[in-house]
């Protein structure tokens, strides 16, 4: 099975040498990947990569991401799949001609992660908080309402109102006190929201390396607005994802105290928080592990591995775009 190999030492040089990529940083031991195994280097920060890692990342098409040290989008050099050309078209005629399509998959999408956000909230609810009770029946009133909704900016206004007292609840999961009052993202300002951008940008830019080898054209969304060098695309899909996925690993890692103050770092003069490279690894390590997790699905029988129900749900956009069945959000139980 091909990995992602994410790049996160400042300093490290990266090569290709004799059918390996070939990873140093200082004195230390090199890292040694086979280049068959490879399907995406994350490079974050600060690291050289060779022109012969170049050369074999453009002939190969492996994804190859650039990103701040804190994990935000520099830019990327892609794997180009023009094979699938209509089912490019396809996106293109949605987006273009098909508004009512385009509503369609978005209320499924946004019920689904109401949905899930409601779940966590349960789940964690063990002394029935008043605030996360509340805000439970909140989210199933906006759940029940969401097919009723015809424009998208009154569903980004619904999505948005939700995503307030899922927040608020959310603080009140919280085991200790570490700042976090709201969602807040440029820059985060404290460590919960510096670990949840974090964990969003990984899935975002997994869900993207998906959708480029099916084929899909990644900057043309359906729901996010496009714009220039965003793929808005990966961000519409990662929604129903980002509870199971980012959001409920993030609670349990600072309950179970797995991420700790010495994970962070302060930059005073922008009032930002961001991991470290301890932090970096543990959420690397921790969302790599949540993805190969097996969680019951309406679909099989036997537990199924989450990445596995990424991939069959970008398969449905797929089946969705060229009209051959309806999309059906992805509906988190564990």
């Amino acid at each position: 099975m091909k990995e992602i190999l994410y790049l996160t030492r400042q300093g490290s040089k990266a090569s290709y040498r004799d059918g390996e990529i070939i990873v140093e940083c200082g004195n230390g031991p090199a890292a040694r990947y086979s280049s068959q195994t490879v399907k995406a280097v994350y490079i974050f920060g600060n690291i050289e990569l060779s022109s012969k890692l170049m050369n074999l990342i453009m002939r190969k098409g492996i994804d190859c991401v650039f990103l701040t040290i804190d994990g935000r989008f520099k830019g990327r050099v892609q794997n180009q799949n023009l094979r699938l050309v209509k089912l490019r078209r396809a996106q293109y005629d949605m987006s273009v001609n098909k508004q009512e399509r385009q509503m369609e998959i978005a209320r499924a999408i946004i019920e689904a992660k109401i949905k899930n956000q409601r779940s966590l909230l349960i789940k964690f609810n063990r002394k029935s908080d008043p605030v996360v009770s509340g805000a439970c029946v909140k989210l199933r009133k906006f759940r029940e309402n969401i097919y009723k909704i015809k424009e998208p900016e009154i569903l980004m206004g619904i999505e948005g109102i939700a995503g307030k007292y899922y927040w608020q609840a959310f603080k009140k999961l919280l085991k200790k006190d570490l700042g976090f009052t709201e969602r807040a993202m440029h820059p985060p300002p404290d460590p919960v929201n510096a670990a949840l951008s974090f964990g969003y940008t990984l899935l975002y830019n997994e869900i993207a390396n998906i959708c480029q080898i099916e084929g899909l054209d990644i900057y043309l969304g359906f729901f996010h607005a496009v714009e220039d060098r965003r793929a808005s695309l990966a961000l519409d899909l990662m929604e129903e994802f980002r509870t199971p996925v980012v959001d409920y690993p993030v609670l349990k890692m600072f309950n179970l105290k797995m991420l700790i103050m010495d994970d962070f770092e302060e930059i005073e003069r922008d009032i930002k928080v961001y991991l470290n490279g301890e932090g970096r690894a543990k959420l690397i390590y921790n969302f790599r592990e949540r993805l190969q997790t097996e969680v019951s699905d309406y679909d099989f029988k036997n537990p199924v591995k989450i990445i596995n129900l990424i991939k069959r749900q970008i398969a449905g956009y797929k089946s969705f775009v060229r009209q051959e069945r309806e999309y059906k959000g992805y509906e988190w139980s564990e």
